[in-house]
């Protein structure tokens, strides 16, 4: 089943913006990746809004959309947030990431 992990975030201060997306491309994505499932990720940043964003999602600077191929793809998702508490993969802890706001996730799947 095809389905998407969609993570909104952004970095603890504008200062640390480069560490941020260092972080990701070199060291979070490529570790999520390597999790069953996980086939593919790509990292946005917003350049334009259209009009006044959501409350939600106003203080969110980047998407990263990871593509998932998997027969259970919420085991899939339980299995990298299992991964993730054992701190084998950074997120919050890497100290430039904001938590607060936290990252706003959601998976979809594949509509029939």
């Amino acid at each position: 089943m095809k389905a998407v992990f969609v993570v909104f975030s952004s970095p603890k201060t504008p200062e640390l913006e480069a560490e941020f997306e260092h972080w990701y491309d070199t060291e979070h994505i490529p570790a999520v990746l390597g999790q069953d499932g996980f086939v593919r990720a790509t990292r946005y940043r917003v350049v334009d809004t259209g009009n006044e964003p959501p409350p939600e999602l106003a203080p969110y600077t980047t998407l990263v959309v990871y593509e998932l191929d998997s027969d259970d793809p919420a085991a899939s998702l339980a299995g990298l947030r299992a991964v993730r508490r054992t701190g084998k993969i950074r997120g919050s802890t890497a100290g430039f990431l904001s938590v607060d706001p936290p990252a706003l996730t959601a998976l979809y799947a594949e509509a029939d």
